[in-house]
């Protein structure tokens, strides 16, 4: 239910029931063995019809910034068929026996400790075994460029306004049509 929340009617009419729930058992299982701060990139591929195949991919990251639109080209990059994307930021509780999805709008929920966590669940078609091996590796380096920036972000902000202040403050040597740009 919380997978395909935000997922529109007609996106999920062009998927067979089957591969839907193999989508959605995928995404589910690599939700149950997520922990914060590891990612965890999951395939399969599945029958879609006599003699045809889809590939589904489950995705599942701590939610940052950049990640979604970062892995979105990476797969786009590799799949000229994505038939089904749906990508649910959701906040998960684990526990010894499993996971809760959390909604922290209800009352007393809110300070529940849980991971926000983000779901990307692809459904593709046209991939053998290869191209699904390169997707896999490209998104596994694409979420660590996405860790790396996110982490550096903050700090080249810092040393961006520092910067700033020291033109503005005649500390650097520039011009002041420079400064003003």
């Amino acid at each position: 239910e919380h997978l395909l929340l935000d997922a529109h009617g007609e996106d999920m009419a062009v998927l067979s029931d089957d591969v839907l729930a193999g989508a959605l058992k995928l995404a589910a299982s690599a939700v149950a063995d997520h922990r914060a701060g590891k990612s965890i990139v999951r395939t399969q591929s599945l029958p879609d019809g006599p003699g045809r195949h889809c590939t589904v991919m489950a995705i599942v990251n701590d939610n940052k910034p950049f990640l979604f639109d970062s892995v979105l080209g990476e797969i786009n990059a590799a799949s000229s068929t994505v038939e089904f994307v749906v990508h649910p930021v959701l906040e998960v509780q684990h526990s010894k026996s499993g996971f809760e999805i959390i909604d922290k709008s209800r009352p007393g929920m809110a300070l529940e400790s849980t991971v926000r966590t983000s779901v990307i669940s692809v459904v593709m078609s046209g991939l053998d075994d290869r191209a699904v091996t390169e997707l896999e590796a490209g998104i596994i380096a694409t979420l660590g460029q996405v860790a790396a920036a996110v982490r550096d972000w903050p700090v080249m902000l810092d040393r961006l306004d520092a910067i700033v202040a020291e033109l503005h403050d005649g500390i650097l040597p520039a011009r002041k049509g420079d400064v003003a740009e």
